[in-house]
């Protein structure tokens, strides 16, 4: 299995299960799904799509606080299958 690792950050103004809220439901808009939430940290799974040329992935993210006021959510990387 090849391991490819990405990272990706997003600014959120939004207390932290507000961001996990807005992420589970932009992942529900897809063929993606939700493997875990919770604590601030999610798990999404990408799967194969040979007609869209997507290899399937896994993403593991984090959500911290970054300062009062503002959180951000951190996604910590993609492994391939």
């Amino acid at each position: 299995m090849a391991i490819i690792s990405r990272s990706v950050t997003w600014t959120m103004h939004t207390d932290i299960d507000s961001a996990l809220a807005w992420i589970q439901k932009a992942v529900g808009q897809t063929d993606f799904a939700v493997t875990h939430a919770d604590a601030g940290a999610i798990n999404i799974e990408v799967p194969r799509a040979m007609l869209k040329n997507r290899w399937g992935a896994k993403i593991n993210g984090v959500v911290t606080r970054r300062s009062p006021g503002h959180r951000r959510a951190v996604d910590s990387g993609r492994v391939g299958r």
